[in-house]
C-alpha cells in the first residue's frame, strides 16, 4: 500500500491512483489572448506572471481586460480554478500552477491551461499544493518539450497522476498547508509595512525634510550641488588573466551585484575576457541594461562578491571623503535612479542606452559631508537589517513547507 512518510492519524484509508484528467469536471484548455485596458474596468486578466505569487492568485495585481462579458462567459472562471503555464524558458519553470480563491470577474490568457476540478470528490487547495510537489513537478517536466522554448499540452498535463485521498483528508492537508501560508502571509505583510517605512524615510532623508545632528548637537553643513564625477571616478581595471568564467559578475535589481552563474545557471561571457572588468567590495556599478522600473539603467553597490563583470558596465571608485553605502542608497529608488538618468541618458535603436562614460559622471547631485553620509546609510542599512531578517525568517517557513510537501504526498 502506498502511503506518504507524513499522515494524520485519523486518517489510514487506501490512496487512490488518478490522472489529473480524471479529477475535472471539463476538459482542460487554455485562455484568450491578453486585451488589456489602460482604463479600470470590471473585468481582470489572469496572466502568466500571477503564477509566481505565493499559495494563491494575488488579485490585486492583475491587469484590467478590455474585453466583454462573452469573453467571461466563455472563460467561465470561478473561485477553486487553478491554472498552469503552458510555456516558460527553463524546464524547471513548465506548468508553474496557481489558484483562484478570491471573488471576481476574470478571464485568463491563452499561455495558461485551467483545471477546473470536481469539487464534489476533490479539493482545489489540496490539489493546487499537489501540483507542486515533487511528483507532479517531475511528470511534467518529462512531458514537456523543449526547443526555444520549453512547452506543454493540455493531454500532456491531463495525463500526470498522483495518488490521492479522500476529501476529509485532503480537506484536512489543505487547511494545515493554509495555515502555514497564513504565517508566511503575515511575514511578508510585515516585509512590506518596513519597506514602506524605509521608503517614507528615504524620501524625507534625500531631500533633506529631515536631518542628521552631528553628535555635539550642531547643524551639520548644508548639502553642496556637484556634479557625480566630483563623487566618483571610474574604474580601468581590467581582468587580463587574474579571473575565470566562475567569477563572472551580473547585476540584478533585486539581488544587486551576484555571480553570473548563481544568478542565470551559466556564464554569458564569451571565451575571451581580458578586457573584463574588475570590481571590488565598495565600488558601484551603472548597468546601461533598461528594466521596466529602471528605465535608463541599473545602478548597485558591490557588496561583498569581489570577481569581474561585462566591458559594457561602467565601474566606479567612490572618491576620499564619500561613503559607498550613502551612494548606493542615493541612487536605490527608481524614481532617483531615473531623475538622473533621464536628461543623460539616449536611448537608440533596439532601445539601447546610448550614454558616454563623460555623459554619466555629468548630472549634478546633492552632496552632504561625509558624517552625514555615513548617519544616513547606518540608518537606512539598520532598517535594511530589520527587513532582511524578516526575509530570512519567512525562507525557513518556505522550507518547511517544501520539505511538508514531499512528505506529505507521493
Amino acid at each position: 500500500m502506498v502511503k506518504p512518510k507524513l499522515r494524520f492519524e485519523a486518517f489510514n484509508e487506501e490512496l487512490l491512483y488518478y490522472k489529473l484528467r480524471d479529477i475535472v469536471i471539463e476538459k482542460m484548455s487554455n485562455g484568450i489572448i491578453n486585451k488589456q485596458s489602460d482604463k479600470i474596468t470590471d473585468v481582470k486578466h489572469i496572466n502568466v506572471i500571477n503564477m509566481y505569487s505565493d499559495n494563491k492568485i494575488d488579485i490585486d495585481e492583475l491587469n484590467f481586460s478590455a474585453y466583454d462579458e462573452g469573453a467571461v462567459r466563455k472563460c467561465n472562471v470561478e473561485v477553486g480554478d487553478i491554472f498552469l503555464t503552458r510555456s516558460s524558458v527553463k524546464a524547471d519553470g513548465i506548468a508553474k500552477a496557481n489558484i483562484l480563491l478570491d471573488d471576481g470577474i476574470y478571464v485568463y490568457d491563452d499561455h495558461l491551461i485551467r483545471i477546473k476540478v470536481d469539487e464534489n470528490k476533490h479539493v482545489p487547495r489540496f490539489v493546487n499544493y499537489y501540483l507542486a510537489s515533487s511528483r507532479f513537478r517531475k511528470q511534467f517536466i518529462i512531458k514537456a518539450k523543449t526547443t526555444a522554448f520549453t512547452t506543454i499540452g493540455q493531454d500532456d498535463i491531463a495525463s500526470c497522476a498522483g495518488y490521492f485521498p479522500r476529501c476529509p483528508e485532503q480537506q484536512k492537508i489543505a487547511d494545515f498547508l493554509s495555515s502555514i501560508d497564513a504565517i508566511i502571509d503575515n511575514y511578508n505583510n510585515t516585509i512590506k509595512v518596513w519597506e514602506k517605512r524605509k521608503k517614507g524615510i528615504m524620501q524625507k532623508l534625500f531631500s533633506q525634510k529631515v536631518r542628521f545632528k552631528a553628535d555635539d548637537g550642531s547643524d551639520f553643513p548644508d548639502w553642496k550641488k556637484k556634479k557625480l564625477g566630483d563623487v566618483f571616478k571610474i574604474s580601468t581595471e581590467t581582468n587580463e588573466n587574474r579571473y575565470r568564467k566562475q567569477n563572472v559578475l551580473s547585476v540584478s535589481e533585486e539581488y544587486g551585484v551576484v555571480n553570473q552563474i548563481e544568478l542565470l545557471g551559466r556564464s554569458f561571457a564569451g571565451n575571451d575576457i581580458s578586457n573584463y572588468k574588475v570590481v571590488k567590495t565598495g565600488q558601484i556599478i551603472y548597468t546601461r541594461s533598461p528594466i521596466a522600473i529602471k528605465p535608463f539603467g541599473i545602478i548597485k553597490i558591490v557588496d561583498e562578491e569581489i570577481g569581474i563583470v561585462s566591458p559594457l558596465y561602467i565601474v566606479n571608485d567612490v572618491n576620499k571623503d564619500n561613503c559607498s553605502l550613502f551612494w548606493y542608497y542615493n541612487f536605490d529608488t527608481p524614481e532617483r535612479t531615473n531623475n538622473y538618468l533621464k536628461p543623460l541618458v539616449r536611448i537608440g535603436a533596439k532601445h539601447t542606452m546610448n550614454i558616454s562614460n563623460e555623459e554619466w559622471l555629468s548630472g549634478k547631485v546633492e552632496v552632504p559631508c561625509l558624517t552625514e553620509q555615513q548617519k544616513i546609510a547606518n540608518c537606512l542599512s539598520a532598517l535594511d537589517d530589520v527587513i532582511d531578517n524578516y526575509k530570512v525568517t519567512v525562507d525557513k517557513w518556505k522550507e518547511l513547507k517544501k520539505g511538508l510537501l514531499q512528505q506529505m504526498f507521493v
